[in-house]
């Protein structure tokens, strides 16, 4: 909740979740991206996992 008397204006931020499942977040000052290191550790993870694959079927090949 932002506080703003009668008359007055206040800037408002808004940034939405990194995915449609998270929140989003709302303040006085630009706030962070929800979610947006759970996105890069996954997408380490998953990136990670496809170059083992694929280092496993090259193994597989060649040997």
């Amino acid at each position: 909740m932002i506080p703003v008397a009668a008359g007055q204006q206040t800037p408002v931020y808004y940034r939405p979740g990194a995915t449609g499942r998270m929140l989003g977040a709302i303040g006085p000052t630009p706030p962070r991206w929800p979610g947006l290191v759970w996105m890069r550790i996954t997408s380490v993870i998953t990136t990670a996992l496809i170059a083992w694959a694929l280092f496993a079927v090259l193994i597989t090949i060649l040997d």
